[in-house]
């Protein structure tokens, strides 16, 4: 029986609580008489994080929305508008202008 994080010999004393596969104590999370070993505490980590940042990908869209429908008012499809533009974009704008 091999250790699934350091693959060196164990006593098959500890399984893992979500592979079930064998893990020396000190080579994964203990708690309640369960271990959790290493590789499988990496991957729940990143699925926490993955969802964590959906979530906020979620909210910072919703933000946006909401900023976006008070400032600007609703127009039909086919007008025309003018749009000003922040002075930071328009140097960035004189830039890409061929130069005669």
């Amino acid at each position: 029986m091999l250790c699934i994080v350091c693959e060196e010999v164990t006593s098959g004393a500890h399984k893992c609580k979500n592979c079930k596969l064998y893990v020396h104590i000190i080579c994964g999370t203990s708690g309640d008489e369960e271990v959790l070993c290493q590789i499988c505490e990496k991957a729940i980590n990143a699925q926490n994080s993955r969802s964590k940042s959906l979530e906020s990908l979620k909210i910072q869209g919703e933000k946006m929305l909401n900023r976006s429908n008070t400032l600007l008012p609703l127009i039909e499809i086919g007008k025309n508008v003018t749009v000003s533009i922040p002075n930071v974009d328009k140097w960035h704008y004189l830039e890409l202008i061929p130069k005669k």
